[in-house]
């Protein structure tokens, strides 16, 4: 812990609605502390009351009180940037769904995510589309469930030197002439999956991901998308308000500007889901099978979209039948009856047979599980 006398100045950011303080230990440099505080000047609030604290420094005598400590500025201000956002990050597990995206808000307050994975590109677009649009974040997209839009105006991460793509320059928006967020509360519009193609010519490409695959594509792209309690339920919940997820593919990020009134005024046709997740069940019938305690699960467009161990699961064929029938619990006898009204006798095939390797699979994803009448002794070992 650090003294308190040992504390020199502090800012105070916003990210992703936690306050975190940035102190700096006695002795730092002045122009130091002035140049990280110009780095952060877009996320810098008034705050009397700080969730959390980072200690940072450059002064290698104090290097064990500090959080951060690098002695060369350029490093310790790229640290700073990861920290800051692990932390805000850390900080909302569990509460609210955190896209890998790059965030630009219209002058009504609706957002636009774009999603990609780390090195996808999202710096890039952020710093051309933020000239034009409200800067939200190169970074962390956080959405609650009402759709609200919490940003994370953090310095932009850039490569000045391709031979040294390791060594990234932390700089302002306000640096780079990035738009201030309207005034009005800002809500989430639309979510766009996007791929930079250099060869992909002039005019930007739009498409539509139908909801089971937005949700597998997306939940990797979500930060600690597994501990949210009714995670699939919620991702799909939200694609559904705004309208599908899109897809993006463009050579120049100048270009992306000129579809954003198309982004947010097409809808997917097909976005309604409903809730399947599997329930507790005090009693259990003997011989039945059942769906897993704690697995969350979507039903829609004809799939079933499970996570569980997370892991997200599609589950198409015989499945959605299986998941349908065993609700309540099911014989295997039932749900072969189920799975022949729905297809068919299999042509050529035992039906019990193809029943049974399609739950067994189930199960071995641990998406089901059996309860059985007999009781199996286990011998102590000799």
């Amino acid at each position: 812990m650090v003294d308190p006398a040992a504390r020199r100045r502090g800012v105070d950011l916003d990210a992703l609605g936690t306050i975190i303080r940035i102190e700096f230990v006695e002795g730092e440099r002045q122009e130091n502390i002035d140049r990280l505080s110009e780095i952060w000047s877009a996320a810098i609030v008034k705050a009397d009351n700080p969730e959390t604290t980072l200690t940072v420094g450059t002064d290698a005598k104090y290097s064990s009180q500090c959080d951060v400590f690098n002695s060369d500025f350029e490093v310790l201000a790229s640290a700073v940037s990861t920290k800051v956002t692990l932390r805000g990050i850390e900080l909302a597990r569990g509460k609210h769904l955190m896209l890998h995206a790059a965030g630009v808000a219209l002058s009504d307050g609706r957002v636009i995510a774009f999603v990609a994975p780390s090195g996808g590109g999202k710096t890039t677009l952020a710093s051309h589309l933020g000239k034009q649009f409200g800067y939200v974040s190169d970074e962390t997209v956080l959405i609650d469930r009402d759709l609200r839009v919490f940003p994370y105006r953090k310095p932009l991460s850039v490569i000045e030197d391709p031979e040294k793509k390791w060594r990234k320059t932390q700089v302002s928006p306000d640096e780079l002439n990035l738009l201030a967020l309207p005034r009005t509360p800002l809500r989430l519009a639309a979510i766009v999956l996007f791929e930079r193609d250099a060869d992909h010519g002039d005019s930007p490409e739009l498409g539509n991901v139908a909801l089971p695959e937005a949700i597998e594509d997306l939940s990797g792209q979500i930060s600690y998308f597994g501990d949210l309690p009714d995670s699939a339920c919620m991702l799909a919940d939200v694609v559904h308000k705004t309208g599908g997820v899109r897809t993006l593919r463009y050579s120049e990020a100048d270009s992306v500007a000129s579809v954003l009134d198309q982004i947010i005024a097409e809808q997917h046709p097909d976005t309604d889901w409903s809730d399947v997740s599997s329930t507790v069940t005090e009693h259990r019938a003997d011989d039945t099978y059942t769906r897993r305690d704690g697995v969350v699960a979507v039903n829609t467009a004809g799939s079933i979209v499970t996570m569980s161990d997370g892991t997200v699961r599609v589950l198409s064929g015989l499945a959605p039948v299986i998941w349908d029938v065993i609700a309540d619990g099911a014989r295997l006898e039932e749900i072969e009856r189920a799975l022949v009204e729905e297809f068919g006798a299999p042509e050529g095939m035992d039906a019990r047979e193809v029943t049974q390797q399609a739950v067994d699979t189930l199960m071995a994803e641990g998406l089901i599980s059996f309860n059985s009448s007999t009781f199996v002794q286990i011998e102590p070992a000799l």
